[in-house]
């Protein structure tokens, strides 16, 4: 995911911690979750500050491509990774919710 990289460039995480951004903790075995302690979770709230800044400066379209982009993939791996955790609490639950819905032909889904 763009934003993946996009915060490995910006904070200088190995490939390593890069990659466990686009894993769920669930998913993650325990040496990955140690790593996850110790280099990912301290720096959330920094990750956090700096989506909330790029989507500030981004165009009004911004939060949308991101909300779409996070719902397909979730939709596609079926459970969310924690840049997607991250997008969800930035957008907006209901918002990715929805395109979720509409992704997977719900009933009543906003079209």
């Amino acid at each position: 995911m763009a934003l993946a990289d996009d915060l490995a460039r910006r904070f200088g995480l190995t490939e390593q911690e890069r990659g466990l951004l686009a894993v769920g903790p669930a998913a993650m075995d325990r040496r990955e979750r140690r790593i996850y302690h110790a280099a990912i979770q301290p720096r959330l709230g920094q990750f956090r500050a700096y989506l909330e800044g790029e989507l500030e400066r981004g165009d009004p379209e911004t939060a949308r491509r991101w909300a779409t982009a996070t719902a397909f993939a979730i939709v596609a791996r079926g459970h969310a990774s924690v840049i997607d955790q991250l997008v969800i609490d930035i957008v907006g639950r209901r918002t990715v919710s929805a395109i979720m819905d509409a992704a997977r032909g719900s009933p009543g889904a906003p079209r």
